[in-house]
């Protein structure tokens, strides 16, 4: 199709030329033309040319030997062409299917065989602009990432959702993203309802414990803990309540033995036996009931005298005891028997204030526990700080406050170098800035945003950042659009609006040789095509529209453009002869106002004014409408009029130090000359002055060499000191005193270049130590280390690196050991568990100390060993093969319910392997019928492996109070793989 196209433009041409041809033969003509094309390389056309000049001379033998020269050319290029689009060919099918190193390889290969073809290199600068863009949206899609995971250790859902949504933003169709804004967004609204759900259930808890109700506190406690099992608080409580109610058996036996000695008629000793039990549970009213039964029988046996004096005896060591509840009782007994004493009402109301203050003690106690706890929750540390300080006032011997409160001084330390960190950022971020290093700007202005969300400074810089980088971008999106539009245009033979392109496209980036190279190649086709008429009209209509408008300059410009197309044409010879003439009528005016100008400029550069001044005027009379002239006139006025004030205040100064001089005190005299230099640095007489003083200081040469050797010597010191500042002012005086020594310059110069590649290293360094630094923060302590290494290496006597290693070296130590102790801890509770056959435990601890050494076979065989013990245990086997449960689907699995003696001892196995892109809960609840007795949230990591999930059912009391025959799992952020269900009796 190319050759035909070819040959239809030649026919054209040939047709044009033959009708131009009035004095050449219409043969010699078109063998000329031939020779033409086959030196400029065009085979096709010179291959046809040849073949109509045989037709025209059938007997010459010249167009035959020159056709059979093409002919053996065009089949060498033909064996070319074909290898050539083979390549090509191949190329592009790797570039449709996005294989892009690929097909930038075959490209290549392509420019090798046909180097003049322009089709390959168009395409491999397409690609390159591809990977750029795919490059730029990755780097956008991992900050983002980087970004939202930084916020979620902080437990900020919204600013990670909103990273999130600018990595969807820069890779819009990521699924891993679309998945975590699903799946964050749905943490957030559960934490949000669990948070309302476990601060109702908390605030029921505590009225119970308040009011002594410990069964139901607990329950209630156990469903908290269930709702937020990260919360401390709920188990603390439980562990109070279990503390409690071991002593029920004591109570229960106290009781017994009371009733015992009551049905024998032993009423004393019943009494204290009532008594002992009511100590333990003040809210229980079967005792109280039964001392005042005795009461009433004691009374009758023994008399009210007595028993009132006994009261009062026993109520008042109750008191001292603080045992109030039965101090309480007696006297309220000792107040029964006589109600016109005023001693036990006195004490009845003392015991009922007491009583008070210690329940608002609590209450205020569990109030300010669980104020801390909400407000860590969301780190505010200060205020957390201030609860807890108040439940410890309340409580001093609970250690609850005590945990808490160091906890809180190392966060707020915590918090106190984050904020130094924070600063540390913004003031690198900001020097990177001022020198250009965006990228680095951008890392610690994002560091000091993750430190402080949302700060100002840092998203104002960041912004600031976005706009230089979008500003380049958007240059270098330009600039290939350009070149696409060029290459085009290019394409369709469209020369002139292709060069255009290219020329846009070399103003933005002049350093690609590409645009230069095509701008070449079309003015060499435009000599040869039709757009070379229409450049010559468009040249001859601009120079008459210029003409017309009297802009003569721009008019001459495009008639010798029109000249420079078709030499010898007639009219824009006689437009530019019309043209010079006008010019040289104010050639010469020009030439006048040129010179004035250039003398004024001097003049002024000279400061001397005046004389400027009057060239200024004159070269503004001979064109009035130049500014530039004026402009210089009012300049010029208004420094003559400063020049008047600081000439007088220069002679003043002159004046002072001529006097301060006659009179010796040369210091003074020096200082005043100084000061007129200031005002006039070029004027000799001043400096002239100052030699002098200096000379008469020196005294003469052999002072001025010692001075000279002296300054010489201490400038060395302080160079081989590398105190290049200070050697500077020492060389700089020396060559003072010796103007022509060589050494002094020489050492300058050294500094100089000594100096620019110290702050080359320094740049380095502080890039290097900024990283670092960042790593170590972010716990990279790995990583850290070998930038700290890196950066030593730089400036071997800097010291903040060497002390980063030392301190990350003593951290990886204190790892290690602390590992190996988790280790051994983990071992010796998990070898106690099997040993004690509590199986669940002992799993637990074993796969702990697997967790700290992955390389020890000891916790492997016992973790074997168990699951094998468990499985010939199970009580009943629920699944067995492997079902899939997706992400918030319900799954029900009935099951015979258990013996009651099975029950207190069982745990629940499950098997199951996470399907999702992060860790997520899986809750599992049962029940009996249609209703649900508990349940268990269990966290799930999704990997290759299945993990063993073991639940302590029997520690639950509706497992085993009721007859449950059915579980149900509902896993919410991912979907899981179940491959076993065993309820074991250990």
């Amino acid at each position: 199709m190319a050759y035909r196209f070819s040959f239809f433009v030649f026919i054209i041409s040939l047709s044009f030329n033959w009708l131009c041809a009035q004095s050449i033969s219409e043969y010699d003509q078109t063998l000329k033309m031939g020779d033409e094309y086959y030196a400029g390389g065009d085979y096709i056309n010179a291959k046809v040319s040849y073949e109509y000049a045989g037709r025209i001379r059938p007997t010459e033998e010249i167009p035959k030997e020159k056709l059979i020269e093409v002919m053996v050319i065009l089949r060498e290029k033909m064996a070319f062409m074909d290898q050539y689009t083979q390549v090509i060919t191949e190329a592009d099918n790797y570039f449709r299917t996005e294989e892009y190193e690929l097909a930038i390889n075959k490209y290549r290969e392509a420019s090798t065989i046909i180097e003049s073809e322009g089709y390959p290199e168009e395409k491999i600068r397409e690609i390159e602009g591809q990977k750029d863009e795919v490059r730029a949206k990755q780097i956008a899609y991992d900050d983002a990432v980087y970004r939202a995971e930084k916020y979620l250790k902080y437990n900020k859902y919204d600013k990670a959702v909103d990273e999130y949504e600018k990595a969807l933003e820069a890779i819009p169709d990521d699924e891993t993203a679309k998945q975590r804004i699903l799946e964050l967004t749905a943490e957030a609204e559960e934490m949000e309802r669990t948070l309302e759900e476990y601060d109702d259930i908390v605030q029921n808890a505590d009225r119970l414990f308040t009011l002594k109700y410990y069964e139901n506190a607990k329950e209630e406690y156990q469903k908290a803990s269930e709702a937020k099992p990260d919360e401390d608080y709920p188990n603390i409580k439980i562990g109070e309540i279990n503390k409690l109610l071991v002593k029920r058996g004591e109570y229960d036996r106290l009781i017994g033995t009371a009733d015992e000695f009551y049905m024998s008629k032993n009423l004393a000793l019943a009494k204290t036996k009532y008594q002992e039990a009511l100590a333990i549970y003040p809210a229980e009213n079967y005792p109280k009931d039964m001392i005042d039964k005795t009461n009433a029988a004691l009374i009758k046996e023994r008399g009210a005298d007595v028993i009132f004096g006994e009261a009062i005896k026993a109520a008042d060591d109750f008191f001292i005891q603080k045992d109030y509840v039965n101090a309480l009782k007696e006297y309220e007994n000792a107040s029964s028997i006589k109600p016109v004493d005023k001693y036990p009402v006195k004490k009845i109301a003392e015991i009922n204030l007491l009583l008070e203050e210690i329940e608002n003690a609590e209450l205020n106690y569990n109030m300010a526990v669980k104020r801390g706890e909400q407000l860590l929750s969301v780190s505010d540390f200060a205020n957390a700080k201030l609860e807890f300080e108040k439940a410890k006032s309340l409580k001093p011997k609970e250690k609850l406050p005590v945990e808490k409160l160091r906890v809180i001084n190392k966060s707020l330390k915590a918090q106190e170098e984050g904020m130094a960190s924070y600063n540390q950022s913004i003031e690198k971020g900001q020097g990177f800035l001022d020198s250009g290093d965006y990228e680095n700007a951008k890392l610690e202005f994002e560091n000091a945003l993750i430190i402080i969300p949302a700060d100002i400074t840092a998203t104002s810089k960041l912004n600031e950042i976005k706009n230089i980088n979008n500003e380049k971008v958007q240059q270098k999106k330009q600039y290939q659009q350009f070149i696409i539009n060029g290459d085009a245009f290019f394409a369709d033979g469209v020369f002139t609006k292709a060069r255009n392109n290219y020329v846009k496209a070399l103003t933005i980036d002049a350093s690609d040789p590409y645009p230069s190279d095509r701008i070449s190649e079309i003015d060499q086709k435009l000599k040869n095509s039709r757009e070379l008429q229409n450049s010559y009209d468009k040249s001859i209509a601009t120079g008459d529209i210029y003409f017309g408008n009297q802009e003569y300059e721009a008019a001459l410009a495009a008639f010798q453009n029109a000249l420079s197309i078709k030499s010898g044409a007639a009219y824009p010879e006689e437009k530019i002869t019309e043209i010079n003439s006008l010019l040289q009528k104010s050639d010469g005016e020009d030439k006048e106002y040129d010179a004035a100008i250039k003398e004024a400029d001097g003049l002024f550069a000279l400061q001397q004014y005046a004389e400027a001044k009057l060239l200024y005027m004159k070269a503004a009379n001979l064109k009035p409408i130049e500014l530039y002239p004026k402009n210089r006139i009012e300049e010029i006025e208004t420094l003559l009029a400063n020049e008047a004030t600081k000439q007088a205040e220069y002679n003043k100064l002159i004046a002072a130090a001529g006097r301060l001089m006659e009179s010796g005190d040369l210091d003074k005299a020096k200082e005043k000359y100084n000061q007129a230099l200031l005002l006039y640095p070029l004027e000799q007489a001043p400096q002239d002055k100052l030699d002098e003083i200096d000379r008469l200081v020196l005294g003469n040469e052999i002072d001025i060499q010692n001075r000279y050797n002296e300054l010489i010597g201490e400038a060395d010191i302080l160079f081989s000191n590398q105190e290049y500042d200070a050697a500077r002012i020492k060389y700089q005086n020396a060559l003072k005193l010796k103007p022509n020594e060589g050494y002094p310059v020489q050492r300058l110069d050294e500094m100089e270049q000594l100096s620019t590649d110290l702050d080359k290293e320094q740049d380095n360094y502080s890039r290097v130590i900024a990283e670092a630094d960042r790593l170590f923060t972010s716990g990279e302590y790995q990583d850290a280390k070998e930038k700290y290494m890196e950066a030593s290496d730089l400036f071997p006597e800097e010291q903040h690196p060497k002390d980063r290693i030392e301190e990350i070296n003593l951290l990886n130590r204190a790892d290690a050991q602390n590992n190996q102790l988790a280790y051994d801890k983990a071992i010796a509770d998990a070898d106690k568990f099997f040993a004690s056959a509590t199986y669940s435990k002992a799993l637990d601890s074993y796969r702990q100390a697997l967790a700290i050494q992955p390389d020890e076979s000891h916790p492997s065989q016992m973790i074997e060993k168990i699951n094998k013990i468990l499985d010939d245990n199970a009580v009943r086997k629920i699944l067995s093969s492997t079902i899939t449960i997706q992400n918030n689907d319900e799954e029900k699995f009935n099951f015979e319910p258990l013996d009651a003696s099975d029950r207190r001892g069982s745990v629940l196995i499950i098997r199951a392997r996470g399907i999702a892109s992060r860790s997520f809960k899986v809750f599992v609840n049962f029940g009996k019928g249609g209703s649900k007795n508990g349940g268990y949230i269990i966290p799930v990591t999704p990997g290759d492996k299945a993990e063993e999930f073991i639940i302590p059912l029997g520690k639950q009391n509706k497992w085993f109070t009721e007859d449950n025959n059915w579980f149900k799992l509902i896993p919410q952020g991912g979907s899981i793989e179940v491959s076993r269900i065993e309820i074991v009796k250990e």
